[in-house]
Protein backbone atom coordinates (compact mmCIF):
# COMPACT_ATOMS: atom_id res chain seq x y z
CA UNK A 1 0.00 0.00 0.00
CA UNK A 2 1.16 3.38 -1.54
CA UNK A 3 0.78 6.68 1.12
CA UNK A 4 1.33 9.75 -0.54
CA UNK A 5 3.49 12.88 0.97
CA UNK A 6 0.11 14.37 2.59
CA UNK A 7 -1.57 10.94 3.77
CA UNK A 8 2.09 10.60 5.58
CA UNK A 9 2.04 13.93 6.79
CA UNK A 10 -1.64 13.62 7.63
CA UNK A 11 -1.02 10.45 9.69
CA UNK A 12 2.57 12.04 11.44
CA UNK A 13 0.15 14.62 12.42
CA UNK A 14 -2.34 12.97 14.07
CA UNK A 15 0.42 10.47 16.20
CA UNK A 16 2.15 13.53 17.23
CA UNK A 17 -1.42 15.10 18.12
CA UNK A 18 -2.57 11.83 20.22
CA UNK A 19 0.84 11.52 22.36
CA UNK A 20 0.75 15.12 23.03
CA UNK A 21 -3.43 14.97 24.38
CA UNK A 22 -2.32 11.49 26.10
CA UNK A 23 0.96 13.40 28.11
CA UNK A 24 -1.03 16.40 28.91
CA UNK A 25 -4.03 14.02 30.17
CA UNK A 26 -1.44 12.38 32.31
CA UNK A 27 -0.26 15.61 33.81
CA UNK A 28 -3.41 16.37 34.42
CA UNK A 29 -4.74 13.78 36.38
CA UNK A 30 -1.33 13.83 38.14
CA UNK A 31 -2.88 17.19 39.17
CA UNK A 32 -5.66 16.51 40.29
CA UNK A 33 -4.99 14.06 41.92
CA UNK A 34 -2.11 15.47 44.27
CA UNK A 35 -4.33 18.08 45.61
CA UNK A 36 -6.33 15.65 48.02
CA UNK A 37 -2.93 13.80 48.72
CA UNK A 38 -1.52 17.13 49.93
CA UNK A 39 -4.75 17.39 52.32
CA UNK A 40 -4.13 13.54 53.35
CA UNK A 41 -0.49 14.20 54.40
CA UNK A 42 -0.76 17.70 56.05
CA UNK A 43 -4.04 15.98 58.17
CA UNK A 44 -1.59 13.12 58.69
CA UNK A 45 1.42 15.40 59.83
CA UNK A 46 -0.50 17.39 61.60
CA UNK A 47 -2.00 14.20 63.49
CA UNK A 48 1.19 12.49 63.84
CA UNK A 49 2.66 15.41 65.75
CA UNK A 50 -0.40 15.31 68.43
CA UNK A 51 -0.30 13.57 71.69
CA UNK A 52 -1.28 9.83 70.56
CA UNK A 53 -0.91 6.67 72.27
CA UNK A 54 1.87 3.94 70.76
CA UNK A 55 -1.40 2.48 68.88
CA UNK A 56 -2.78 5.71 67.35
CA UNK A 57 0.78 6.52 66.49
CA UNK A 58 0.73 3.61 65.02
CA UNK A 59 -1.73 3.81 62.71
CA UNK A 60 -1.04 6.93 61.65
CA UNK A 61 2.34 5.95 60.58
CA UNK A 62 1.61 2.99 58.17
CA UNK A 63 -1.34 5.55 56.73
CA UNK A 64 1.50 8.09 56.36
CA UNK A 65 3.92 5.60 54.22
CA UNK A 66 0.78 4.58 52.53
CA UNK A 67 0.19 8.33 51.31
CA UNK A 68 4.23 9.09 51.15
CA UNK A 69 3.52 5.69 48.31
CA UNK A 70 0.83 7.08 46.64
CA UNK A 71 2.76 10.62 46.07
CA UNK A 72 5.46 8.45 44.77
CA UNK A 73 3.55 6.87 42.29
CA UNK A 74 1.69 9.95 41.14
CA UNK A 75 5.26 11.99 40.54
CA UNK A 76 6.44 8.78 38.85
CA UNK A 77 3.23 9.81 36.10
CA UNK A 78 3.84 13.48 36.50
CA UNK A 79 7.47 12.94 35.50
CA UNK A 80 7.18 10.14 32.66
CA UNK A 81 4.59 12.44 30.97
CA UNK A 82 6.84 15.71 30.91
CA UNK A 83 9.75 13.24 29.77
CA UNK A 84 7.27 11.53 27.01
CA UNK A 85 6.10 15.17 26.19
CA UNK A 86 9.83 16.65 26.20
CA UNK A 87 9.04 19.15 29.21
CA UNK A 88 10.49 18.01 31.84
CA UNK A 89 12.33 20.75 33.27
CA UNK A 90 15.99 21.43 34.63
CA UNK A 91 16.59 23.74 37.37
CA UNK A 92 20.63 23.76 37.37
CA UNK A 93 22.58 25.85 40.01
CA UNK A 94 25.82 25.59 42.37
CA UNK A 95 25.15 22.43 44.05
CA UNK A 96 26.81 20.04 46.64
CA UNK A 97 26.27 16.53 45.54
CA UNK A 98 27.60 15.13 48.71
CA UNK A 99 25.15 16.84 50.87
CA UNK A 100 22.52 15.81 47.82
CA UNK A 101 23.43 11.93 49.25
CA UNK A 102 23.31 12.72 52.43
CA UNK A 103 20.00 14.28 52.71
CA UNK A 104 18.51 10.57 51.61
CA UNK A 105 20.62 8.74 54.20
CA UNK A 106 18.21 8.72 57.20
CA UNK A 107 15.28 7.80 55.35
CA UNK A 108 17.16 4.95 53.65
CA UNK A 109 18.98 3.75 56.69
CA UNK A 110 15.46 3.44 58.31
CA UNK A 111 14.02 1.40 55.84
CA UNK A 112 17.30 -0.68 55.71
CA UNK A 113 16.99 -1.33 59.51
CA UNK A 114 13.76 -2.25 58.95
CA UNK A 115 14.40 -5.25 56.51
CA UNK A 116 17.74 -6.18 58.97
CA UNK A 117 20.12 -4.78 56.10
CA UNK A 118 23.20 -3.25 56.15
CA UNK A 119 23.39 0.27 54.57
CA UNK A 120 27.37 1.74 53.62
CA UNK A 121 27.01 5.31 51.96
CA UNK A 122 30.46 6.93 51.21
CA UNK A 123 30.70 10.40 49.79
CA UNK A 124 34.19 10.82 50.25
CA UNK A 125 35.10 11.59 46.31
CA UNK A 126 32.67 14.10 46.12
CA UNK A 127 33.23 16.32 49.32
CA UNK A 128 34.10 19.90 49.38
CA UNK A 129 33.10 19.85 45.73
CA UNK A 130 30.00 21.83 44.08
CA UNK A 131 28.51 21.20 40.55
CA UNK A 132 26.08 22.71 38.59
CA UNK A 133 23.18 20.64 38.51
CA UNK A 134 19.67 20.04 39.62
CA UNK A 135 19.46 18.49 43.62
CA UNK A 136 16.03 17.50 42.62
CA UNK A 137 16.83 15.84 40.06
CA UNK A 138 20.14 14.27 40.99
CA UNK A 139 18.21 13.31 44.31
CA UNK A 140 15.40 11.03 42.29
CA UNK A 141 18.78 9.15 40.81
CA UNK A 142 19.16 7.81 43.79
CA UNK A 143 16.37 7.52 45.59
CA UNK A 144 14.93 5.39 42.45
CA UNK A 145 18.11 3.05 42.96
CA UNK A 146 18.38 2.94 46.68
CA UNK A 147 14.05 2.06 46.57
CA UNK A 148 15.08 -0.51 43.86
CA UNK A 149 18.00 -1.97 45.86
CA UNK A 150 16.18 -1.96 49.25
CA UNK A 151 13.10 -3.69 47.84
CA UNK A 152 14.96 -6.63 45.31
CA UNK A 153 17.29 -7.31 48.66
CA UNK A 154 16.07 -9.75 51.18
CA UNK A 155 19.39 -9.92 53.14
CA UNK A 156 22.77 -8.44 53.11
CA UNK A 157 24.39 -5.06 52.84
CA UNK A 158 23.79 -2.43 50.07
CA UNK A 159 26.32 0.17 49.51
CA UNK A 160 26.66 3.64 47.61
CA UNK A 161 29.71 4.44 46.25
CA UNK A 162 31.06 8.25 44.43
CA UNK A 163 34.00 8.83 41.62
CA UNK A 164 34.96 11.83 40.70
CA UNK A 165 37.60 12.77 37.88
CA UNK A 166 38.65 15.28 36.49
CA UNK A 167 37.16 15.66 32.53
CA UNK A 168 38.93 18.53 31.05
CA UNK A 169 38.72 22.34 32.17
CA UNK A 170 36.20 23.12 34.66
CA UNK A 171 34.36 19.76 34.11
CA UNK A 172 33.88 16.73 36.03
CA UNK A 173 32.83 13.45 35.55
CA UNK A 174 31.06 11.90 38.22
CA UNK A 175 30.18 8.18 39.25
CA UNK A 176 27.50 7.28 41.94
CA UNK A 177 27.36 3.22 42.07
CA UNK A 178 24.76 1.40 43.71
CA UNK A 179 25.56 -2.49 44.70
CA UNK A 180 23.06 -4.72 46.46
CA UNK A 181 23.11 -8.38 48.03
CA UNK A 182 19.71 -9.10 46.13
CA UNK A 183 17.61 -11.18 43.75
CA UNK A 184 19.49 -9.90 40.75
CA UNK A 185 18.37 -9.56 37.20
CA UNK A 186 18.23 -12.01 34.47
CA UNK A 187 20.23 -10.97 31.32
CA UNK A 188 16.88 -10.78 29.16
CA UNK A 189 15.16 -8.54 31.99
CA UNK A 190 18.55 -6.12 31.78
CA UNK A 191 17.66 -5.37 27.87
CA UNK A 192 14.25 -3.68 28.87
CA UNK A 193 14.91 -2.33 32.20
CA UNK A 194 14.62 1.11 31.30
CA UNK A 195 12.22 1.03 29.24
CA UNK A 196 8.53 2.52 30.43
CA UNK A 197 6.27 0.53 31.64
CA UNK A 198 8.19 -2.83 30.44
CA UNK A 199 9.22 -3.99 33.91
CA UNK A 200 6.33 -3.66 35.94
CA UNK A 201 4.55 -6.28 33.32
CA UNK A 202 7.23 -8.85 34.47
CA UNK A 203 5.62 -11.28 37.10
CA UNK A 204 8.64 -10.39 39.41
CA UNK A 205 7.95 -6.74 39.39
CA UNK A 206 4.36 -6.73 39.85
CA UNK A 207 4.82 -9.11 42.81
CA UNK A 208 7.33 -6.10 43.98
CA UNK A 209 4.90 -3.56 42.71
CA UNK A 210 5.73 0.00 41.69
CA UNK A 211 4.74 1.91 37.95
CA UNK A 212 7.98 0.30 36.13
CA UNK A 213 8.69 3.82 35.51
CA UNK A 214 11.53 4.52 37.93
CA UNK A 215 14.43 3.50 35.68
CA UNK A 216 12.97 5.34 32.43
CA UNK A 217 13.37 8.61 34.64
CA UNK A 218 16.68 8.00 36.04
CA UNK A 219 17.96 6.86 32.02
CA UNK A 220 16.31 10.53 31.09
CA UNK A 221 17.81 12.67 33.62
CA UNK A 222 21.38 10.70 33.41
CA UNK A 223 21.42 11.26 29.88
CA UNK A 224 20.44 15.40 29.91
CA UNK A 225 23.65 15.63 31.86
CA UNK A 226 25.63 13.68 29.17
CA UNK A 227 26.05 10.50 31.18
CA UNK A 228 24.69 6.84 30.84
CA UNK A 229 23.79 3.74 33.56
CA UNK A 230 24.85 0.50 33.12
CA UNK A 231 23.63 -2.19 34.94
CA UNK A 232 25.49 -5.33 35.81
CA UNK A 233 24.07 -8.33 37.59
CA UNK A 234 23.41 -11.73 38.33
CA UNK A 235 20.48 -14.01 39.54
CA UNK A 236 20.81 -14.84 42.88
CA UNK A 237 23.99 -12.42 43.72
CA UNK A 238 22.88 -8.88 43.31
CA UNK A 239 23.14 -5.86 40.82
CA UNK A 240 25.01 -2.94 40.44
CA UNK A 241 23.79 0.09 38.85
CA UNK A 242 26.52 2.67 38.41
CA UNK A 243 25.81 5.83 36.60
CA UNK A 244 28.06 8.47 35.13
CA UNK A 245 27.55 11.86 35.00
CA UNK A 246 29.21 14.79 33.17
CA UNK A 247 28.28 18.13 35.14
CA UNK A 248 30.32 21.44 35.06
CA UNK A 249 32.54 22.64 38.33
CA UNK A 250 30.58 25.62 40.20
CA UNK A 251 34.03 26.90 41.59
CA UNK A 252 32.36 26.30 45.04
CA UNK A 253 32.99 29.77 46.34
CA UNK A 254 30.65 31.88 48.52
CA UNK A 255 27.59 31.94 45.79
CA UNK A 256 28.04 28.09 45.33
CA UNK A 257 27.89 27.51 49.03
CA UNK A 258 24.87 30.18 49.59
CA UNK A 259 23.27 28.21 47.35
CA UNK A 260 23.55 24.85 48.23
CA UNK A 261 22.33 25.46 51.81
CA UNK A 262 20.16 27.53 53.66
CA UNK A 263 20.60 31.17 52.60
CA UNK A 264 19.07 32.89 55.68
CA UNK A 265 21.56 34.53 57.96
CA UNK A 266 19.19 34.79 60.70
CA UNK A 267 17.03 32.43 62.39
CA UNK A 268 13.25 34.04 63.66
CA UNK A 269 12.36 33.15 67.35
CA UNK A 270 8.60 31.92 67.70
CA UNK A 271 8.13 34.99 69.88
CA UNK A 272 9.15 37.10 66.57
CA UNK A 273 7.09 35.15 64.27
CA UNK A 274 4.03 35.25 66.52
CA UNK A 275 4.11 39.12 65.58
CA UNK A 276 3.42 38.65 62.38
CA UNK A 277 0.10 37.11 60.33
CA UNK A 278 0.12 35.57 56.51
CA UNK A 279 -1.88 35.51 54.31
CA UNK A 280 -3.50 31.71 52.70
CA UNK A 281 -5.01 32.24 49.26
CA UNK A 282 -6.46 29.00 48.90
CA UNK A 283 -10.23 27.88 47.21
CA UNK A 284 -9.61 24.25 48.77
CA UNK A 285 -11.29 23.64 51.98
CA UNK A 286 -9.27 21.02 52.99
CA UNK A 287 -5.64 23.07 51.86
CA UNK A 288 -6.33 25.92 54.03
CA UNK A 289 -7.49 23.87 57.09
CA UNK A 290 -3.70 22.10 56.03
CA UNK A 291 -1.29 25.44 55.44
CA UNK A 292 -2.89 27.09 58.47
CA UNK A 293 -2.22 23.73 60.66
CA UNK A 294 1.24 24.10 59.21
CA UNK A 295 1.78 27.39 59.70
CA UNK A 296 0.60 27.33 63.07
CA UNK A 297 3.34 24.55 63.77
CA UNK A 298 6.27 26.92 62.49
CA UNK A 299 4.56 30.01 64.15
CA UNK A 300 3.48 32.27 61.84
CA UNK A 301 -0.38 33.35 62.43
CA UNK A 302 -2.64 32.99 59.13
CA UNK A 303 -5.85 34.10 57.68
CA UNK A 304 -7.44 32.53 54.99
CA UNK A 305 -8.59 34.30 51.64
CA UNK A 306 -11.05 31.83 49.24
CA UNK A 307 -10.03 33.54 46.02
CA UNK A 308 -7.78 36.58 44.49
CA UNK A 309 -10.43 39.31 44.48
CA UNK A 310 -11.32 38.48 48.83
CA UNK A 311 -7.03 38.09 48.97
CA UNK A 312 -6.90 42.06 47.27
CA UNK A 313 -9.21 43.37 49.49
CA UNK A 314 -7.59 41.53 52.53
CA UNK A 315 -4.67 43.26 50.94
CA UNK A 316 -5.91 46.33 50.96
CA UNK A 317 -7.79 46.68 54.66
CA UNK A 318 -5.08 44.97 56.07
CA UNK A 319 -3.21 48.30 55.03
CA UNK A 320 -5.65 51.12 55.80
CA UNK A 321 -5.76 49.15 59.43
CA UNK A 322 -2.30 49.58 59.56
CA UNK A 323 -1.57 45.89 60.15
CA UNK A 324 -0.26 44.57 56.80
CA UNK A 325 0.60 40.97 55.86
CA UNK A 326 4.19 39.68 56.38
CA UNK A 327 4.01 37.21 53.92
CA UNK A 328 1.09 35.63 50.91
CA UNK A 329 0.94 32.11 50.17
CA UNK A 330 -0.65 32.49 46.36
CA UNK A 331 -2.62 29.62 45.25
CA UNK A 332 -2.47 29.60 41.46
CA UNK A 333 -5.73 28.01 40.12
CA UNK A 334 -8.65 29.43 41.46
CA UNK A 335 -12.50 29.84 40.72
CA UNK A 336 -13.11 34.09 40.21
CA UNK A 337 -9.76 35.51 40.43
CA UNK A 338 -6.22 33.62 40.15
CA UNK A 339 -3.22 33.51 41.36
CA UNK A 340 -1.50 35.21 38.88
CA UNK A 341 -3.52 38.06 37.93
CA UNK A 342 -4.22 38.54 42.21
CA UNK A 343 -0.26 38.84 42.39
CA UNK A 344 -0.58 41.59 39.98
CA UNK A 345 -3.30 43.41 41.43
CA UNK A 346 -1.94 43.27 45.03
CA UNK A 347 1.70 44.30 43.79
CA UNK A 348 0.27 47.32 41.46
CA UNK A 349 -1.53 48.73 45.82
CA UNK A 350 1.64 50.86 46.23
CA UNK A 351 4.71 50.56 47.58
CA UNK A 352 4.08 48.49 51.13
CA UNK A 353 2.63 45.98 48.83
CA UNK A 354 6.05 45.65 46.38
CA UNK A 355 8.11 43.62 48.90
CA UNK A 356 5.91 41.66 50.70
CA UNK A 357 7.23 38.02 49.51
CA UNK A 358 4.26 36.43 47.92
CA UNK A 359 4.69 32.17 47.48
CA UNK A 360 3.38 30.13 44.87
CA UNK A 361 1.26 27.24 45.87
CA UNK A 362 0.29 25.16 43.50
CA UNK A 363 -0.29 20.98 42.55
CA UNK A 364 0.55 21.53 38.66
CA UNK A 365 4.13 21.15 38.58
CA UNK A 366 4.27 21.58 34.82
CA UNK A 367 7.22 23.65 32.70
CA UNK A 368 6.55 27.29 32.58
CA UNK A 369 4.35 27.16 35.43
CA UNK A 370 7.06 28.49 37.90
CA UNK A 371 8.43 31.29 34.89
CA UNK A 372 4.63 32.30 34.60
CA UNK A 373 4.25 33.05 38.36
CA UNK A 374 7.78 34.82 39.01
CA UNK A 375 6.91 36.85 35.82
CA UNK A 376 3.34 37.87 37.56
CA UNK A 377 5.24 39.21 40.22
CA UNK A 378 5.86 36.04 42.74
CA UNK A 379 9.33 35.61 44.59
CA UNK A 380 9.13 31.72 45.31
CA UNK A 381 7.36 28.52 44.07
CA UNK A 382 6.19 25.89 46.24
CA UNK A 383 5.02 22.36 44.28
CA UNK A 384 2.29 20.74 46.58
CA UNK A 385 2.18 18.88 48.65
CA UNK A 386 4.01 20.84 50.93
CA UNK A 387 5.71 19.90 54.07
CA UNK A 388 5.92 21.32 56.88
CA UNK A 389 10.07 21.68 56.90
CA UNK A 390 10.16 23.10 53.52
CA UNK A 391 7.34 25.89 54.54
CA UNK A 392 9.26 26.43 57.68
CA UNK A 393 12.23 26.63 55.19
CA UNK A 394 10.47 29.25 52.97
CA UNK A 395 9.29 31.19 55.86
CA UNK A 396 12.72 32.03 57.54
CA UNK A 397 14.86 32.54 54.04
CA UNK A 398 12.00 35.18 52.72
CA UNK A 399 11.39 36.94 56.79
CA UNK A 400 14.71 36.73 58.56
CA UNK A 401 15.90 39.52 56.72
CA UNK A 402 13.28 42.13 57.87
CA UNK A 403 13.09 40.54 61.19
CA UNK A 404 16.95 40.61 61.60
CA UNK A 405 16.46 44.92 60.40
CA UNK A 406 13.45 45.20 62.99
CA UNK A 407 16.10 43.62 65.77
CA UNK A 408 18.92 45.46 65.09
CA UNK A 409 16.96 48.61 65.37
CA UNK A 410 15.34 47.84 68.59
CA UNK A 411 18.80 46.68 69.85
CA UNK A 412 20.70 50.40 68.13
CA UNK A 413 18.15 52.93 68.12
CA UNK A 414 19.35 56.17 65.48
Amino acid sequence: MHLDKAELQHKTNMAESALKARSEFLANMSHEIRTPIHGVQGMLEALLSSSLNSKQHELASIAMQSADALLGIVNDILDFSKIDSGNISFEEAPTNLAEVIEEQVPMFSRLAKEKGLELIISTTALNSKTFIADKLRIGQILINLLNNAIKFTKEGKITVDTKCTRYGKGRYRVKLIVTDSGIGISEQQQKIIFSPFMQAENSMQRRYGGTGLGLTIVKQIVEHYGGKIEVSSNIGIGARFTVTLTLDDANAGAIAEKACGHDYSYTPTRQELSTLKALVVEDNEINQLVIKEQLREVGLPSEVAVNGVEAVDKVKHSLAEKTPYAMIFMDCHMPVMGGLEATQKIRALGKQTKDVPIIALTANVLTGDKEKCLKSGMNDFIPKPVGVSRLKECVFRHLSKQLQGRTTVLKDPA
